[in-house]
């Protein structure tokens, strides 16, 4: 914890006992604790709410990657035009030797 040890965590509540005295100290610790708490829980609020705009960025960031000329006519079109094969395909040549031809990540229609 914060690399201290029971033999300073020991030094500290006698320097604490000394400075606030028996009559403070008690109050002071549950004012302490009502921090940390008050703390954490922003914190927890805070991670919730990046997490949120996270998944926003995100979405926003896919439907842009999406927004294709391709895409936008076969929205248009309504589905007619058959979708892209996402594998490479693969020929046999008379040899037997495969072939792989690889589709670009560029849209050559729209190029």
């Amino acid at each position: 914890m914060l690399g201290i040890g029971l033999p300073e965590l020991f030094v500290l509540a006698i320097l604490a006992l000394i400075v606030f005295g028996p009559d403070r100290l008690p109050d002071m610790a549950s004012k302490a604790a009502k921090a940390v708490k008050a703390l954490r829980a922003s914190a927890t609020k805070a991670m919730n709410d990046l997490n949120v705009e996270t998944e926003v960025v995100t979405k926003t960031i896919s439907d842009l990657q999406a927004f294709t000329p391709r895409a936008i006519l076969g929205d248009v079109v309504g589905g007619v035009m058959s979708p892209r094969p996402t594998a490479p395909a693969v020929n046999l040549s008379a040899s037997g030797a495969r072939q792989v031809r690889l589709e670009p990540v560029f849209d050559p229609d729209a190029t």
